[in-house]
Order: structure tokens, then C-alpha cells, then sequence
């Protein structure tokens, strides 16, 4: 309450003080008086009021700092068609700017409206790439199997943890994963692992393949690479996701593996 009084108080100041120097013909002052007196006193309704009657730009701004209820709007008017495509875009890459940074918290409702955002068709594909660059953390990591010489366990792990909101539910866009291939020493390994779900929904994984490297390999450290792929498909029921994905990343992920002598 008192911040919307002293704005108050610093609107009619500023009212005042234009009114005086458009007296004294210093026009362009009062000018710039009377646009700071309406740019403070919007701000001062939007704060005082909340989020909906707040215009879309200040929401935008403060999402950018984590306002729940900022979100919240913003998703609701999105929902109901009340936000421009280039507002929309640029809460889009403000929710990427939050997604890619591991200490500002990733919350239901960014993930709802990245979700809604893409759902709406209006998002490019290389910004729906860097959503999914971001949205899913993978390792790659291998260990000896003590029954067999030379047979190795590689595994890459995933964690679907920055995506949508798993309590929103489009039903209409589905993520695959796939462990496509791992390269190692002198063989390469093509990889028939996958696995889709609601995007949102995945959680955490792990895809695992053995591979024996034969005895006329020598001794020594040998690196190994393997690629990961996630796509993002629009399908109804998520059993037929077609040949073209709206949006795909590839993941390329290394290791060194030790042969012992």
C-alpha cells in the first residue's frame, strides 16, 4: 500500500512541476514530466492491482525474475489467445535464458507455458532445439564386466528434468530418445534403444549396451564416443510419431576406456 501512495505522491509532484515549467515555456521539460508522471503511475496500478491488469510487457519483465503470478497470467492469456506472437516468442527466450541456468529455479509454471508454446505451433524449430538441448541431462559412462575379458558396459543416462509440466497434459507432443551408436577402438556399434513419452513425463532413464573388444586390440586408453538422440513429434496417441520430428538434437558424448594389459 505504501509504495502505491508514495508513487501517487510522486505522480502529482511530477504533474505539478510540468504544469509550472509549461508556464515558464520550458515545453519539452514538462513534456518529459508528464511522460515519466504516466510511465510511474501505470507501473504503480500494475503492482498495486496484480498480474491481471498488468500489461503484457510488465509480465514479461517479470517473469524474467521469476514471478509466479506473472507466469501465471501470461498463461492464461495465452490460453485464451490474448498475447501476440512476438510477446509470446520473447517469453519463450526468457524461459530458455531460465532453463539453461542451473541455479535460477525451473518451476510448473515455466514448464506449462513452454509446453502451451510449443503446443500453440508459433515457436521456431531451432528455439524448440535449444529447449531440448537444455531440458534433458545426459552422461555417458562405461565398466568392465568382471565374467568377461574385454567386454565392456556402456551406459547413457538421461533425466528429463527442465522440460514441461508433468501435470499438464497436451496429449499432442510426444519426446523420443534414442542411444543411436557408440564408436570405440576399431568397431562401431549401431544401437537399437529407444523410448517416448508425453513430454514432461520422462523422468529419469538409462539405455545399456555390452561390447567385447577383441584380443588383437593392444593395451591402452582408447576413446569412445556414442550419440544420444531426442526428437519432439506432434502425435495424437503417441503410437504413430511419423518420420518427421518438429524438433531434434543430437547428443555427443565421450569416454575413455582403459584396456588393461
Amino acid at each position: 500500500m505504501w509504495i502505491f501512495t508514495y508513487a501517487l505522491l510522486l505522480v502529482a509532484v511530477l504533474v505539478i512541476a510540468s504544469t509550472l515549467l509549461g508556464w515558464l515555456r520550458y515545453r519539452w521539460l514538462a513534456g518529459i514530466g508528464c511522460v515519466l508522471a504516466l510511465v510511474i503511475l501505470v507501473g504503480s496500478v500494475a503492482v498495486y492491482f496484480g498480474a491481471s491488469v498488468s500489461p503484457t510487457w510488465i509480465l514479461i519483465e517479470r517473469s524474467a525474475y521469476g514471478d509466479i503470478k506473472a507466469l501465471v497470467e501470461l498463461n492464461r492469456r495465452m490460453e485464451s489467445g490474448a498475447i501476440q506472437q512476438h510477446e509470446l516468442q520473447r517469453v519463450f527466450e526468457i524461459g530458455l535464458d531460465v532453463q539453461g541456468d542451473a541455479s535460477a529455479a525451473w518451476t510448473a509454471e515455466w514448464g506449462e507455458f513452454m509446453a502451451r508454446a510449443i503446443a500453440s505451433g508459433n515457436i521456431e524449430a531451432p528455439l524448440i532445439s535449444r529447449f531440448l538441448m537444455q531440458g534433458i541431462a545426459v552422461s555417458f559412462r562405461h565398466s568392465p564386466d568382471p565374467a568377461q575379458p574385454g567386454s565392456f558396459v556402456f551406459a547413457v543416462q538421461y533425466s528429463e528434468y527442465r522440460t514441461g509440466d508433468p501435470t499438464w497434459k497436451n496429449g499432442k507432443h510426444w519426446i523420443r530418445l534414442e542411444f543411436v551408436d557408440i564408436a570405440v577402438a576399431d568397431q562401431h556399434v549401431t544401437i537399437e534403444a529407444w523410448g517416448s513419452g508425453p513430454m514432461g513425463n520422462h523422468g529419469a532413464g538409462i539405455f545399456t549396451k555390452m561390447i567385447t573388444l577383441g584380443p588383437e586390440i593392444p593395451p591402452g586408453e582408447y576413446p569412445a564416443t556414442a550419440r544420444f538422440r531426442v526428437s519432439l513429434f506432434a502425435s495424437e496417441d503417441g503410437f504413430d510419431l511419423g518420420a518427421d520430428p518438429i524438433a531434434s538434437v543430437t547428443h555427443e558424448l565421450e569416454c575413455v576406456v582403459d584396456l588393461d594389459p
